[in-house]
């Protein structure tokens, strides 16, 4: 709902769609986006949160899409997960993805700038599909777990295994939606001039709709395995590797678990896990079971958090207190 000055008063002027990169431009946005919250804007900054009963700092939450899109150890978690994928996308292992020069007349400094400048980092792609799988946990109104493997180690098993054939899925989907979209990009570069798109643009436009359309439903999929008991496990590369993962935890002790100050990583004072159930208690011994490996829990009434031991020699795991939604 779009209120402003009208005849020297307040009015509703009238509905609009939120775009959330803009947001309108230098406006006041108040909003509510889950029961118990409260959310006021000032040009796209958070001025005030609350939360349940509570005022939340606009500094001591850090927003989903920072953990995971910001430099720091999540982001290198998910990259260092993901690594393979990420090169191939990048055109390192084959040349399909490498785009032809744009334009004969620019062909010199085309091949001399950083392809990131020209196609959206390949490891965006796994942050994107990451917050939405996420987005999708949170959706479910169930709770759950996300847990990620590092590397493939000895064989995991979960209540509700993916079959071999499938688990690469997720991955696949990413491949045709990367080609697509490059094909498309090449083509609508090269005719940018002309007043009408080519039949072969036409086509390659709708193969990137399509193929978007088909990882987002992917995605969508896979995430709602979350709303069974257990972990939904993820292998390297995107590896679906099924759901209802029971995660072993030791009879006796919890590993030690501090809330991080940043997103690098920096500890605070040792976290008391034990204020919340089993699942907390889950998480955080699959992270330290599993060094690299990150794991995103939520509660059925909310929180999000995200736990990280981030090598073999650091003991202590990390937690991250994150804000489900970005307003």
């Amino acid at each position: 709902m779009v209120v402003g000055p009208y005849n020297d008063q307040l009015h509703i002027l009238g509905l609009a769609r939120r775009v959330k990169h803009t947001d309108g431009g230098k406006v006041l946005v108040f909003s509510a986006p889950e029961p118990g919250f409260v959310v006021l804007l000032h040009a796209g900054e958070e001025i005030f949160r609350y939360e349940r009963g509570y005022f939340i700092p606009p500094e001591q939450k850090t927003s989903l899409w920072t953990a995971l899109s910001n430099e720091g150890i999540i982001r290198s978690a998910l990259e260092e997960t993901c690594k393979s994928l990420i090169l191939e996308l990048r055109g390192g292992a084959g040349e399909a993805l490498r785009p032809e020069p744009l334009e004969e007349t620019c062909k010199s400094l085309i091949l001399e700038l950083p392809q990131d400048i020209l196609f959206p980092q390949p490891a965006w792609n796994i942050v994107d599909i990451f917050f939405q799988l996420i987005n999708t946990m949170v959706s479910t109104r169930h709770g759950g777990i996300i847990a990620t493997l590092a590397s493939q180690g000895s064989e995991k098993r979960p209540a509700y295994p993916i079959a071999r054939s499938s688990r690469t899925l997720l991955s696949t989907k990413l491949r045709e939606f990367a080609v697509a979209r490059r094909r498309s990009f090449e083509l609508r570069s090269k005719h940018r001039e002309d007043s009408s798109r080519t039949e072969e643009e036409r086509m390659a436009l709708k193969a990137e709709k399509e193929t978007k359309k088909a990882l987002d439903s992917t995605i969508e999929n896979i995430g709602r395995l979350t709303a069974m008991d257990n972990a939904l496990l993820i292998g390297p590369d995107l590896e679906v590797l099924g759901a209802g993962f029971p995660i072993p935890t030791p009879q006796e002790g919890t590993p030690e678990v501090h809330e991080a100050l940043n997103l690098q990583g920096e500890p605070r004072a040792p976290y008391n896990i034990s204020q919340h159930g089993s699942r907390h208690r889950a998480a955080a011994c699959f992270a330290h079971q599993n060094p690299g490996g990150l794991v995103f829990i939520v509660s059925q009434d909310g929180p999000l958090r995200c736990m990280l031991r981030p090598s073999a020699q650091q003991e202590v795991v990390l937690l991250w207190n994150l804000r489900l939604t970005e307003f």
